[in-house]
């Protein structure tokens, strides 16, 4: 794993546009191209697949805004999006794991690895925010 500082924000290459469609993905997107200003973000990769998450956390450390960046794997973006739209409907960070992942991403089913890695992006944020996990 690769904690990154949040008052460090790291060029990222530019990514396609294109968005992941499943019934999980639909509505606004939570991708971003830098996390600048993030209170926190976690790095994690496997293969050559790697996920950053950045958080934005209130003072109670409840998150106010997810946003992620990712390679173009269709599931590991779909995996991402739900993550950062159940953060930010109130999923306490602690709770969020693999399978609440696949269970909110029902069109993803036989890539389980990359709901891992979005989890683990997730609590590597989290606890380098000093937040429990």
């Amino acid at each position: 794993m690769n904690l990154q500082p949040a008052d460090v924000a790291r060029p990222v290459a530019a990514l396609p546009t294109t968005h992941p469609r499943s019934t999980a993905a639909a509505g606004p997107f939570h991708e971003a191209s830098l996390l600048h200003g993030a209170t926190s973000t976690g790095e994690v990769g496997s293969r050559q697949l790697s996920i950053r998450v950045g958080l934005w956390l209130d003072e109670t450390g409840r998150v106010r805004r997810a946003r992620w960046r990712t390679v173009e794997d269709t599931a590991l973006r779909c995996f991402a999006e739900a993550a950062c739209s159940l953060l930010e409907a109130g999923l306490d960070p602690v709770h969020l794991d693999a399978e609440a992942l696949r269970s909110a991403t029902p069109g993803t089913l036989g890539h389980g690895d990359r709901a891992d890695l979005v989890a683990a992006a997730v609590q590597t944020a989290f606890s380098a925010a000093g937040c429990r996990t």
